[in-house]
């Protein structure tokens, strides 16, 4: 890393600064982190940050230890995080909700006995309770006034998990610069100050819910946790200025009255975005961005704004190779994958990541066409779910729909639907629509009812298993849906 190619002052040649302890000094007494139980101010988040710290040290957690967090968003979580990091141990969250045999999985993938949660696992030696981190957060200990702490740009700092084919998750490996490096190019493109508060509507074990912390810290901008009521009234009860969605929530917003709205500003990732909506939100006053991102990448790659202009964000680079691939790197690219107590970077040999997503670059516009691991062969002829599933989701009443393979005894493989609509689309209904629109072999056979209820992105590999329960006692329109299918992605 080449302390010139960041912002004058931002950089030194010891490394990364701590965004957290520039911010304390900086942003003193604005807000920095809000819940319905609490709020710290960042000089106070950074004395919190250092009772955590010391309060880990104490319980034996050493530099480059992997820890593991299972934990809700929560001041708790974003302190564990941030005391984490400070003392040079690598923070894993993961999803709370995650089945024991999961949870037991990426432990012995990440090779740890540190686990911090609600409930100890016995499979993990090391167990620090969440009950012990809110108790520490009420003690009141003199800042260390030390000197400026700075984050080496190669060293592991955090892991994030990212989809698996296996079932079990990838673990990707973070230093602090890609999260730095990330927050610096996403605030440059879409403004983000002191005052202004932020939604920290994504969970923090995906790497959207990190991206927003560490953009947060870098403006001097306010996290807010939302409590359990929905989208809507959380923005109105917090005033939220900016937020990040998918398509489903952006579509469920503009429904309601959003007069007088706080929200400026809205990030919209997670697949494709009706461009309908994005002009219904500006013409509320909304300013909507859509973008392409990925884990690896820290999050945001390439975004668009309303008008559908786009950019590759500072610090990323993107690219189209032959076959139709997205590739990218830059200096938001991960580390690698953590394999066998090593990390592993897959890069070809002109040092670009291959995303299996598929896209189209067009001028300053990016269409991501679908992945290539979701196409599938129906009696010989190749199947995008993603191109039937665009026209899909333009009919009235359609929130999202997915559209997965089903085993058949006649073509190997059929399309069939899960679609989330009001009123019910029914296949004879579908069939007049597509049949104008695709060839008949990518016409969906059977339409399922959408039976995903998180509003992140549903699991594909979820909903293939679903359709090829019901092929067997499912028929028509009616049924009963399968009990216990885990279908969280």
């Amino acid at each position: 890393m080449n302390a010139s190619t960041y912002p004058e002052g931002q950089v030194s040649g010891l490394g990364i600064p701590c965004l957290l302890q520039r911010a304390s000094i900086s942003y003193e007494h604005e807000l920095a982190v809000i819940s319905k139980y609490r709020q710290l101010t960042f000089d106070e988040l950074e004395k919190k940050v250092q009772i955590i710290g010391r309060y880990f040290c104490d319980q034996g957690i050493q530099r480059n230890d992997r820890v593991i967090i299972s934990l809700n968003n929560s001041v708790e979580l974003v302190v564990t995080l941030l005391a984490l990091m400070r003392i040079e141990a690598i923070p894993c969250p993961i999803n709370p909700k995650f089945p024991t045999g999961l949870e037991e999985r990426v432990t012995s993938l990440l090779d740890t006995s540190w686990f911090i949660g609600t409930h100890q696992r016995s499979s993990t030696a090391h167990y620090i309770d969440a009950s012990s981190i809110t108790a520490q957060l009420e003690l009141e200990v003199p800042q260390d006034k030390s000197s400026p702490i700075y984050y080496s740009p190669t060293s592991p700092n955090s892991i994030v998990l990212t989809s698996g084919t296996s079932g079990t998750p990838k673990a990707a490996v973070f230093s602090y610069q890609q999260h730095y490096c990330s927050a610096l190019g996403a605030n440059d493109y879409i403004p983000l100050n002191i005052g202004d508060k932020s939604l920290l509507s994504l969970p923090m074990f995906h790497i959207g819910g990190i991206a927003i912390v560490f953009r947060c810290l870098l403006a001097g901008a306010t996290i807010v946790i939302p409590d359990d009521n929905e989208l809507t009234t959380n923005i109105n009860r917090f005033h939220i200025t900016h937020a990040s969605m998918v398509n489903t929530q952006l579509k469920r917003l503009l429904r309601q009255d959003t007069t007088g709205t706080s929200l400026k500003h809205v990030l919209v990732g997670g697949g494709p975005v009706n461009q309908l909506l994005l002009t219904k939100a500006g013409a509320l006053g909304i300013n909507c961005y859509h973008t392409y991102g990925l884990t690896e990448m820290a999050s945001q790659v390439f975004t668009h704004d309303q008008n559908g202009t786009g950019q590759t964000l500072p610090y990323r680079q993107l690219s189209i190779d032959i076959k139709g691939e997205i590739i990218v790197k830059g200096e938001t690219l991960f580390l690698g994958y953590f394999e066998g107590g090593t990390t592993r970077l897959p890069l070809d040999a002109k040092g670009w990541f291959h995303t299996k997503d598929l896209g189209k670059l067009t001028g300053e516009t990016l269409l991501v066409t679908g992945r290539k691991d979701n196409q599938f062969i129906s009696g010989g002829e190749n199947i995008q779910p993603e191109e039937v599933e665009g026209l899909i989701n333009s009919l009235p009443g359609v929130n999202q729909s997915i559209v997965v393979p089903q085993k058949d005894s006649e073509y190997g493989l059929k399309p069939v639907v899960f679609i989330d609509a009001k009123p019910p689309i029914t296949v004879n209904r579908l069939k007049q629509y597509l049949i104008t629109q695709i060839p008949s072999f990518k016409i969906p056979r059977t339409v399922y009812p959408w039976v995903f209820t998180q509003e992140l992105k549903p699991s594909r590999k979820g909903l293939k298993e679903q359709a090829d329960i019901f092929r067997e006692d499912y028929h028509g329109n009616s049924g009963t849906l399968a009990p216990d299918i885990d279908l969280r992605g």
